[in-house]
């Protein structure tokens, strides 16, 4: 037999295992789509999936390491640069691992969704759309403004089609589909497995799931495919496309100048953005709302997208940047490009000469020790976290950065101590600068934004 066709059938069949069958086996057919499941019942999830997705650099590479923490280092294998796209992938907990570029994640309790442009998913899929009447449950715009979550997953199911995967995965859909939606499922699951070489995998976490219906279209579909049962759900992780719950309206005022203006309102399974536009030039408007909204990735991305050229400075307290539970330095700030700068609180412990001596200019020349204190050893001593706050902001702003992010500074400005963080926003009231402040706290929202409104003419709108 040939290299080349060994090769092949060891990629045909690429097997997830821990000793002693701690764990579970897959057995996934790279070249056809066809996937096949089988977990035992009480046994964690975690190690299998954990290690398939961290292996980011690898899956760049070609490959992949499997193993799992009880049971050691056991395969390494192949795996074909093609996608992988993940719906429903659902868990409380949210890792700090970050995704292959060709692996995608869909949760329907988070707001992962983009606005559904024509170039998207109309154009590429109108076919599908109109022969399954999808437009029914999208609204006339064309964005799934207010679907259920089984909509959700419908929606995304198309779109995951019109991205070539090679795996999608879905997880407890019986838990949140009709009888309705589960038809149409069906019928779109039928569609387009015969147009697509991948595969659907079914996670499930009883057998009392295990529904002929279900069982009937996935082996429809394919048919060595068979449903996987999970008895704990595998970790989530970040999604790494820039996604959005509701388009971005961009609102101009007094010619080029345009408004920053970030508010959230509930919405069932999750929240998104009611309003969304950037101050690219004046910065006269200061975006406040709850980060935990959606995590740090999507954040950055967007942020990113919009802003690629617009120098910021992003300062984190306490040493971290936490967006609901997603570690922001490990996902975002080390992809950041160079002209968003990153302080943490390692320089608190020294005030350098050079920042003393030419900080001033950022400030107007307002005297450091006026606005730090008596402490008049200052460029020789230590200071505190909320001093420390202030001399970040000016050496960003000594630095020309644009755009300041503030993470939680409720954690060091409580709202009894709240004019100490105000003292901050005089610092920069005069300056050309956006600045963005995420918090949890909403009552130290509101105390931000009533001494916005104050400085900025009370244009920033209330949090709904």
């Amino acid at each position: 037999m040939k290299k080349t066709q060994r090769e092949a059938l060891e990629l045909r069949n690429l097997c997830f295992s821990c000793e002693a069958g701690e764990y579970f086996n897959i057995n996934l057919d790279a070249y056809r789509g066809e996937i096949h499941g089988i977990s035992m019942p009480g046994v964690p999830v975690k190690s299998p999936f954990y290690d398939l997705f961290k292996g980011k650099a690898l899956l760049r590479s070609g490959s992949v390491y499997i193993g799992g923490t009880a049971a050691g280092t056991k395969t390494v294998k192949k795996l074909l640069s093609q996608n992988i796209y993940v719906i429903g992938y659902d868990s409380s907990l949210i890792s700090s691992l970050t995704l292959a570029e060709n692996l995608y994640l869909v949760d329907h309790r988070q707001p992962l969704f983009r606005p559904l442009e024509k170039s998207d998913l109309y154009t590429k899929a109108e076919a599908v759309f109109r022969k399954f009447e999808m437009e029914k449950i999208l609204n006339p715009h064309g964005y799934p403004d207010r679907l259920t979550p089984a909509q959700k997953h419908i929606v995304e199911l198309m779109r995951a089609y019109v991205q070539n995967p090679w795996v999608i995965y879905m997880e407890n859909i019986t838990l949140i589909y009709s009888r309705e939606e589960m038809e149409l499922w069906g019928k779109i699951v039928r569609d387009l497995a015969k147009r697509g070489e991948f595969a659907v995998l079914l996670a499930l976490n009883t057998e009392q799931e295990l529904k002929p219906d279900i069982l009937d279209r996935v082996t429809v579909m394919r048919s060595k495919t068979t449903v996987m049962e999970l008895s704990e759900r595998p970790f989530r992780v970040s999604q790494p496309l820039p996604v959005l719950v509701g388009g971005p309206q961009l609102e101009k005022k007094e010619g080029l100048r345009r408004k920053l203006l970030f508010s959230v309102s509930h919405l069932t399974g999750g929240y998104r953005i009611k309003d969304l536009s950037f101050s690219l030039l004046a910065g006269e408007t200061v975006g406040v709302f709850n980060p935990s909204v959606f995590d740090g990735q999507e954040l950055m991305d967007i942020l990113l997208s919009k802003i690629p050229d617009l120098p910021a400075g992003v300062i984190p307290y306490g040493g971290n940047m936490l967006f609901y539970n997603c570690s922001l330095f490990q996902n975002v700030v080390l992809r950041l490009p160079d002209s968003i700068r990153r302080a943490g609180f390692r320089s608190r412990k020294r005030v350098t000469k050079f920042l003393y001596d030419n900080v001033l200019k950022a400030i107007h020349g307002r005297d450091l020790l006026e606005l730090y204190g008596d402490c008049r050893r200052l460029p020789e001593g230590r200071v505190t976290k909320e001093q420390s706050v202030r001399i970040q902001t000016a050496r960003w702003l000594f630095y020309g950065v644009k755009l300041l992010i503030f993470v939680s500074p409720e954690s060091h400005y409580d709202t009894q101590n709240f004019y100490k963080f105000s003292l901050l926003l005089e610092d920069i009231r005069e300056q050309e600068v956006t600045v963005l402040i995420f918090s949890e706290n909403l009552e130290f929202l509101r105390k931000c934004s009533e001494r916005i409104i104050e400085v900025r003419d009370g244009i920033l709108k209330e949090l709904t």
